[in-house]
C-alpha cells in the first residue's frame, strides 16, 4: 500500500522505489578476514575486548572508528622500536626534543618503511603520509536491504567482487554522455534519384545519336555537323555521369577512393562543359564567318579546323587541372565537428563531413569559373552576330542564347548557395548542384536536336536553305560556292 505523501512530498514508497538498485561505497574500517595482526589480535577478538572495556569503564562508542586509533598507536610504537636500531651514535629516545631534526628524520624514515598488519588492514604509508592500503566496501540496496557486492583494495589497485550487481533493465548504464562521429554523406535514396534521372538523360543521348547516324545524309543533319553533334552529345555524357560522381560519397568510400573520385568529377564537369559548349560554339563561329565574309573569296572550314578548336577548349582543361594538381594538390580534410544531441539517450552526435579542398582552391575555381563565364560570353556574341541568318540548319543562335541563358541562371541559382548552405546541409547542396547540371545539360541537348527533329518531320528544309541562299546571293551560279559548301553539299 503506498503511504501518502506529507505535504506534498514524496511517499515512502516512492523513495524506496528511488533507492532501490543504489550502489555505495564505505570505507572498510574493520579487516574481515581471520588474520591475527600484529596486536595479536583477531578482528573477533579485538571487537570482544573493545566491548569488554567499555563495559568496565560504563562507555558505549563504536569499535570500528577505535580501530584507527589503535593501529594509529601500534605504527607509532613499532616505528619509535625500529628508530633504536638508527639514532645517532649516544642518542636515546629520551634525548628527543622538537628541534632536532636528526632524530625527526629517523622517526620519518621508519615510517615510511614501516609495513605490518593491523586491525583496520595493512599499515604502509605512502612519502606524503597517507596510507596506501585503503580498502572500499561496494554495496547495493536491494529489496529493503544492502547486499554486500565487493570490495577495492587500493593496495593491489584490484577489486574483490563477491556478487554481480543487479542492473535495473538488465544492461549496464553509463555514467556520462557518449560521445559517437558520425561522418555526414548524400543519403543513398537521394543518390540514387538522380542518378536515375541521370540514366534517363543518357538514354536521350543515345536517342540523339542513333537519330543522328541514321539520318546523317539528310541536309539538316549534314549542314549541321554531324561529328559536331556526336561531340556535344558526348560533353551532355560527361555531364550526366558527373552527377553520379558528386553524389558518390554516398556509398561510404575510403577517404583515398574520394580523394581520387574528388579529382575526377572535378575534371569531367569541367571537360563536360568544354565539349558539349565548345562543339557548339564551334559550330556557331563557322556559320559566323561565312555569313559576314563580305568577299567574294571562297572560305573553307572543315569540320577538321571545327574539332581543333574543342580540342584546344580541352588542352585548356587538361593543362589547368594538371597545373591545379601538381602545384596545389587536393586532398581530403575532416570538417570541424558540430555536436548534436542525438535522439537515443545518452548520446552525443559529433557530425562531420569529409571535404575535398586545397591550399588555394578558391583560386583555382576562380580561374576556371572565369574561362566558363568568357566562354559563354564569346558563344552570346556569336549567336547575336549570326542572329539574321534564316537558316535554320545552319544558324542555331536563337537556341544558343537559350542555352547560354539556361546556364547563367543555374549558375546563379547553384554556386552561390553551395558556398552559403553548411558543409553538413550535404543533401540540399548536392540536389541543388544536380538539378542545375541535369538542367544545363538536357537544355544544351534540346536546343540542338529538337529542331531537327521538328523541322525534318515538316520536310522545310530544303526550301528555307535554297530561297535564304539565292536571296543572299542571286547573281552567283551555285549559291553554296561563296560559302564554302560545295554543289554536293548543297543539293544532296
Amino acid at each position: 500500500m503506498n503511504t501518502p505523501p506529507i505535504d506534498g512530498a514524496c511517499s515512502v514508497d516512492d523513495l524506496k522505489a528511488v533507492a532501490n538498485s543504489v550502489i555505495t561505497t564505505s570505507e572498510i574500517r574493520l579487516r574481515e578476514d581471520n588474520i591475527t595482526t600484529l596486536s595479536r589480535y583477531t578482528t573477533a577478538g579485538f571487537v570482544k575486548a573493545y566491548t569488554e572495556k567499555e563495559r568496565q569503564l560504563n562507555l558505549t562508542s563504536d569499535p570500528t572508528y577505535a580501530s584507527f586509533t589503535y593501529d594509529s598507536m601500534w605504527a607509532a610504537a613499532v616505528a619509535l622500536n625500529d628508530s633504536l636500531l638508527h639514532l645517532p651514535m649516544g642518542k636515546q629516545l629520551e634525548n628527543f626534543t622538537y628541534t632536532d631534526d636528526n632524530m625527526r628524520e629517523v622517526f620519518l624514515q621508519r615510517m615510511r618503511n614501516l609495513s605490518f598488519e593491523g586491525i583496520s588492514g595493512t599499515i604502509i604509508f605512502k612519502d606524503t603520509g597517507d596510507t596506501r592500503a585503503l580498502r572500499t566496501k561496494f554495496r547495493q540496496y536491494k529489496d529493503n536491504a544492502y547486499v554486500d557486492l565487493g570490495y577495492h583494495d587500493s593496495l593491489t589497485s584490484n577489486f574483490y567482487w563477491q556478487k554481480e550487481i543487479a542492473w535495473p533493465g538488465g544492461f549496464i548504464p553509463y555514467d556520462n554522455l557518449r560521445i559517437m562521429d558520425h561522418k555526414l554523406t548524400v543519403s543513398p535514396s537521394v543518390l540514387y534519384i538522380f542518378s536515375s534521372l541521370s540514366g534517363v538523360g543518357m538514354l536521350a543521348t543515345c536517342v540523339c545519336a542513333w537519330f543522328n547516324m541514321v539520318k546523317r545524309n539528310s541536309k539538316i543533319i549534314k549542314m549541321s555537323s554531324p561529328n559536331l553533334n556526336y561531340l556535344i552529345l558526348l560533353g551532355c555524357s560527361l555531364g550526366y555521369i558527373s552527377v553520379v560522381l558528386y553524389g558518390i560519397d554516398a556509398l561510404q568510400p575510403s577517404k583515398e577512393q574520394l580523394q581520387t573520385l574528388c579529382k575526377t568529377k572535378m575534371f569531367v564537369l569541367s571537360l563536360a562543359f568544354s565539349v558539349a559548349f565548345g562543339s557548339l560554339f564551334a559550330k556557331t563561329w563557322r556559320v559566323f564567318v561565312i555569313f559576314t565574309n563580305e568577299t567574294a573569296k571562297k572560305i573553307v572550314i572543315s569540320d577538321k579546323k571545327l574539332l581543333l578548336q574543342v580540342v584546344l577548349f580541352i588542352l585548356v582543361d587538361v593543362i589547368l587541372f594538371l597545373l591545379w594538381f601538381c602545384i596545389d594538390p587536393v586532398k581530403i580534410v575532416e570538417s570541424e565537428h558540430s555536436p548534436n544531441k542525438a535522439n537515443m539517450e545518452d548520446y552525443i552526435l559529433n557530425e562531420y563531413v569529409w571535404i575535398c579542398t586545397s591550399t588555394y582552391a578558391h583560386i583555382w575555381q576562380t580561374v576556371i569559373y572565369a574561362l566558363k563565364g568568357l566562354v559563354l560570353v564569346f558563344g552570346v556574341f556569336l549567336a547575336w552576330q549570326t542572329r539574321k541568318v534564316s537558316i535554320p540548319a545552319l544558324n542555331d543562335s536563337k537556341y544558343i542564347g537559350f542555352a547560354v541563358y539556361q546556364v547563367m541562371v543555374m549558375c546563379l541559382l547553384g554556386v552561390p548557395p553551395s558556398y552559403v548552405l553548411q558543409a553538413t546541409q550535404q543533401d540540399v547542396r548536392y540536389i541543388l548542384l544536380s538539378i542545375c547540371i541535369l538542367s544545363s545539360t538536357t537544355s544544351t541537348m534540346c536546343v540542338v536536336f529538337i529542331p531537327k527533329f521538328w523541322a525534318l518531320k515538316n520536310g522545310k528544309v530544303t526550301n528555307q536553305y535554297t530561297n535564304s541562299m539565292l536571296q543572299r546571293n542571286s547573281s552567283t551560279t551555285n549559291p553554296g560556292s561563296k560559302y564554302g559548301m560545295t554543289t554536293e553539299e548543297t543539293e544532296q
